[in-house]
């Protein structure tokens, strides 16, 4: 059985053919559009598929073919949040292309969103309304949590770290809480469960602590990447809340431009170079893969299963933290969360 590095990177190419093929049929979808949702790392459709295999191989009765259905309904929904994310934060590339609010202008870019967004209800629905109502529900929360990092940052009602947390949960987790949500019912369809929504919001609740990992890896990396690639003028979201949380220890005249919301790059590295910062950011995202590990222990399942969905959370995070070594594209960042 895989780990989820070598099994990603296995079917990445179906799930990227697969995403070609809808994208070929719908002609309504500009073709200045899909190479950015022809490109990706596929974490959350993989996701998707890591679980549903694992509970129910394919040599096992698992449907793959509603299995990839679903991953690249989850990987639209993604693509068309990056479309607007881009739009929020104002950047200027995304993926390696320039983003489709710069090259299209906003209005084009957000009828396009609305396009893109229609295709996953279209793939998912064919299965049924609780996938079709599941998506809706994480838009909804993945909304409301760039709403919160767009505002409460500025107003800091609450702590940073309530704040953080809050943020990333919506934003992020639960989009990998609805693929590994998908994955379960994708693998237990035709099994009769005693107690279904029970074991439905935990692997729902493992995937948002896996996604939470996922953001904090990312945000890691954007801090220790901003040194490199002028980033300092950029807006700041959930990575700046990150810093406060990482920086508690430090003198105030040190980190006071943090509470007006300012970050240069010169002043980033010299924040992080001092002790204890970087272990805490790690600890933060530690204690999340951690979470996803409880979860799963109040779960029946084989233990090798369980060593394997164990084990996500931490190579989720080495992938994101790798790129910022240049090891993905020649130490250029390539920004995968949902900000």
């Amino acid at each position: 059985m895989d780990n989820f590095r070598t099994f990603l990177a296995r079917v990445k190419p179906d799930i990227d053919q697969k995403i070609a093929e809808v994208l070929t049929r719908e002609h309504e979808i500009d073709e200045e559009v899909k190479p950015l949702l022809l490109k990706g790392k596929r974490l959350r459709g993989g996701l998707l598929l890591y679980v549903a295999d694992n509970l129910k191989p394919q040599g096992a009765g698992l449907d793959w073919k509603k299995a990839l259905d679903l991953a690249v309904a989850g990987e639209l929904s993604h693509g068309a949040s990056l479309i607007l994310d881009d739009m929020l934060d104002e950047d200027l590339t995304r993926r390696g292309l320039p983003t489709l609010h710069l090259s299209r202008g906003q209005k084009q870019a957000m009828l396009d969103t609305i396009g893109i967004l229609t295709l996953p209800y279209e793939i998912a629905g064919k299965y049924g309304d609780c996938y079709t109502q599941s998506l809706a529900d994480t838009q909804r929360h993945m909304a409301l949590g760039v709403l919160r990092e767009m505002f409460e940052i500025r107003t800091r009602d609450l702590p940073a770290g309530s704040l953080y947390d809050t943020i990333i949960t919506k934003k992020t987790g639960y989009g990998f809480g609805l693929a590994a949500l998908w994955g379960f019912m994708a693998a237990k369809d035709d099994v009769p469960m005693i107690k279904p929504w029970v074991e439905m919001e935990k692997w729902r609740t493992w995937g948002i602590h896996v996604g939470k990992t996922m953001q904090i890896a990312d945000d890691i990396a954007d801090l220790l990447a901003v040194d490199l690639d002028n980033r300092g003028k950029r807006s700041w979201g959930s990575e700046i809340l990150l810093l406060m949380i990482g920086t508690e220890h430090l003198a105030k005249d040190l980190v006071s431009d943090l509470k007006d919301l300012e970050l240069h790059p010169e002043k980033t590295k010299l924040i992080l170079s001092h002790a204890g910062v970087k272990e805490a950011l790690k600890d933060r995202m530690v204690k999340e893969s951690t979470a996803a590990m409880m979860i799963l222990m109040k779960m029946e399942m084989d233990p090798d299963v369980f060593k394997l969905l164990g084990q996500v959370p931490f190579i989720i995070a080495d992938i994101m933290l790798g790129e910022v070594l240049g090891e993905d594209r020649g130490g250029h960042k390539e920004r995968e969360g949902t900000r």
